[in-house]
């Protein structure tokens, strides 16, 4: 079994461990190391940085897909308001004209009142 790791991770007490799994190491050495390893092939150094790139640029989409889809339910939401106060101002509209007729059906009804009571005060087209 081969350990692919970054510079970071280059101290002797790491590799030791390794060693003790029974594992190959393959970290590259820092700048300023004392020794170097030469045995680190470049081929998977090449892989492995490939690798790790590409999951931080999947993390960056993934962050970016995380605020598309707040945003996504952002406007969805304001549809929703926006439905929700056109259907209240639908609704008062709908209870304004019965009120309406509710008013001129009993003023209709009060003026047939008073026509019947005082048929002298009516005046009837011919």
């Amino acid at each position: 079994m081969t350990l692919c790791a970054n510079k970071v991770y280059n101290s002797d007490t790491l590799r030791a461990h390794i060693k003790q799994a029974s594992c190959y190491n393959r970290i590259p050495s820092k700048q300023n190391a004392k020794f170097t390893n030469n045995y680190m092939k470049r081929y998977l150094q090449k892989a492995y940085n490939l690798v790790e790139n590409n999951s931080a640029k999947l993390k960056n989409y993934r962050v970016t897909a995380i605020k598309l889809n707040k945003l996504n339910k952002l406007n969805k939401l304001n549809k929703l308001n926006k439905l929700n106060k056109l259907n209240k101002l639908n609704k008062l509209n709908k209870l304004n004209k019965l009120k309406q007729n509710y008013y001129s059906t009993r003023l209709r009804l009060f003026l047939v009142g008073i026509m019947r009571a005082h048929p002298r005060f009516c005046v009837t087209a011919i």
